[in-house]
């Protein structure tokens, strides 16, 4: 006898929503985030292991890091991930190769590991191969690559800059650096080849932090490969550096020697900036974009006006809703996206949470073999009876396809689109099974 089965999404063990995020950060080709629950995720390229789950294989869906929930900030860079815990101690984990990590050697590390034994650690920001800290009194730190922390070589365990104690941001794109001071003026130092440092230098390098301009308004600042973006309290939004693909978003592609002004608008909010694209928030909660995901000039992306957190990474971005949810957009070539492919896509898609989506919450094939999976047009079921129903959700938990014949035949998925679904099937005993399925 066949059964109709009528599968309400209360009645499902996992929960289907996707507002669950905390926060972020996106690296050059890999992303780490935060749940609410504190727990840790990764996902994207991993030959050196920055996912930290203790492989070098790439993910293209979020993967479960270690047991901690105690994370206070992680932050994903160039093939490495750093983070501080909440009390206070230096974690770091990935690619090692002039000491990057902090830890002494300069060996890759594929799980978190503790750096020295120093809890004081406030901040954490890394560059394309070098890692600043700030501690709580105020004392700034750096490791990793010499040029960039301004140092005459390559520091394999942090070593303090200079002597002051008054900095409150600081971050790093190729060989260089910028930070704030507490007292709101802005230094970098480091190579200075396509304008980065924001100031006419004669050799193209400076081996300690320098002062850009006189300004003492400025509020946050933010680094990608070759170009600065930072805010000042006016809520104004200014840029220099390099521009080939337009990142700047003075309407064309040419270098800026010294912080321009972008437009006349004074509600910038948040800022972030990436290899080459700049993304910026405003206090209305709308979400622009220049360079490689844009264009030369500032465009809003869509007409969306509740983002909250935005991340650049390598040619792609990471944001966050008001209600936890995460949307990624742009290169997917090692699964940075996080939506199960490798496809690169042009918009925002919402990303699920990974209590839905992780491996490890679905059944193992002892009860069904889905094949192919992922599907692109149709797939099948295999198990040991019949099968009284199916049900397909997509990641906002909203049935998307049922059928309720017994079935050995191909399910047709053409219809859907690409991304993640849950697939719920009931045999004819009344046994339940949960399988991801992917959707290319």
């Amino acid at each position: 006898m066949k059964k109709a089965i009528v599968v309400l999404l209360a009645g499902l063990s996992l929960p289907l929503s996707a507002q669950c995020w905390q926060k972020a950060s996106a690296g050059n080709s890999h992303v780490v985030a935060t749940t609410t629950d504190g727990k840790l995720w990764a996902w994207g390229s991993n030959g050196s292991g920055e996912l930290g789950n203790d492989t070098t294989s790439h993910q293209n869906l979020p993967v479960h890091i270690g047991n901690a929930v105690d994370w206070q900030s992680v932050m994903a860079t160039d093939r490495m991930t750093v983070a501080v815990k909440n009390d206070g101690t230096l974690w770091a984990w990935g690619m090692n190769n002039i000491g990057q990590l902090g830890d002494g050697t300069t060996t890759d590390l594929h799980i978190p590991m503790q750096i020295g034994t120093d809890s004081d650690w406030q901040s954490i920001n890394g560059g394309y191969w070098q890692t600043l800290g700030i501690k709580t009194d105020g004392t700034l730190w750096g490791w990793g690559d010499g040029m960039a922390i301004g140092l005459p070589a390559d520091q394999h365990a942090p070593a303090q800059i200079g002597t002051d104690t008054n900095w409150q941001i600081a971050t790093g794109g190729a060989r260089y650096s910028v930070a704030l001071k507490t007292d709101g003026t802005l230094w970098s130092w480091g190579l200075n080849t396509h304008s980065q440092l924001g100031y006419f230098t004669a050799n193209f390098y400076t081996d300690s932090p320098a002062q850009v301009g006189t300004d003492n308004d400025w509020q946050n600042v933010a680094t990608g490969y070759w170009h600065s973006v930072a805010l000042k309290t006016d809520g104004t939004l200014w840029t220099w550096g390099y521009s080939y693909a337009g990142q700047l978003g003075n309407g064309n592609n040419n270098h800026e020697e010294t912080p321009v002004q972008i437009g006349t608008a004074s509600n910038w909010q948040t800022i972030a900036a990436g290899h080459s694209t700049t993304l910026a928030l405003k206090t209305d909660g709308s979400l622009w974009v220049c360079g490689a995901l844009g264009g030369y000039s500032l465009s809003q992306v869509g007409t969306d006006t509740d983002w909250q957190k935005v991340y650049s990474g390598g040619g792609f971005a990471v944001a966050l809703k008001n209600d936890g949810s995460m949307w990624t957009w742009g290169n997917n070539l090692y699964g940075m996206l996080g939506n199960g492919n490798n496809t690169n896509t042009t918009v925002p898609a919402m990303i699920a949470c990974p209590q839905v989506l992780a491996v490890e919450h679905f059944d193992s094939d002892q009860g069904i073999v889905v094949h192919p999976n992922p599907a692109k047009n149709y797939f099948t079921i295999e198990n040991a009876g019949p099968i009284s129903s199916i049900t397909i959700y997509d990641i906002r938990g909203a049935i998307v396809k049922t059928q309720t014949d017994e079935t050995d035949q191909a399910i047709d998925v053409s219809d859907l689109q690409q991304g993640i679904y849950l697939l719920k099937t009931v045999d004819n005993k009344g046994h339940s099974y949960n399988k991801r399925l992917i959707k290319n």
